[in-house]
């Protein structure tokens, strides 16, 4: 019993060691040269039916953080399709950034929302080998304008 007990430990160590050694993904060129990603995804729906709304812009702002300020980089818009999904992606960042994302009816049926967050080129939602970080369900839902 023991003894394979043993075996069945080592098998798994070196199953869990061969899989540590290679990761499946290819490492982009240098970072440093090429930049970081953002990719945001998500939806935009009516807040009372939960309806998807095509069409709306979606646009997001993203400016470099620094200490004298924030410095615009990007402003890049999509709009929603017929399901009321949306996917932005944009590259080039070298530095921590602040984003807002703003949803605006191209209508003016329902008010404009927006979010806002930092990325800061870590965490779970970053990927250090292709230098990508996912945003993903950044979900509007817009309320009918009075």
């Amino acid at each position: 019993m023991k003894k394979a007990l043993v075996y069945i430990l080592s098998a798994v160590l070196l199953t869990a060691f061969s899989a540590s050694c290679s990761t499946g993904l290819e490492p982009v060129e240098d970072l440093e040269t090429t930049g970081y990603t953002i990719v945001i995804s998500g939806t935009a729906a009516d807040i009372n039916t939960t309806e998807p709304l095509e069409n709306v812009k979606i646009t997001l702002y993203a400016a470099e953080i620094s200490d004298v300020g924030d410095v615009a980089l990007v402003n890049k818009s999509v709009y929603t399709d017929n399901r009321g999904k949306f996917q932005l992606t944009e590259d080039g960042f070298d530095k921590m950034i602040s984003c807002k994302i703003t949803a605006e009816d191209q209508t003016s049926t329902y008010a404009s929302s927006t979010q806002e967050m930092i990325v800061t080129w870590s965490g779970p939602s970053f990927n250090p080998e292709t230098g990508t970080f996912y945003v993903n369900d950044v979900n509007f839902y817009l309320r009918k304008e009075e």
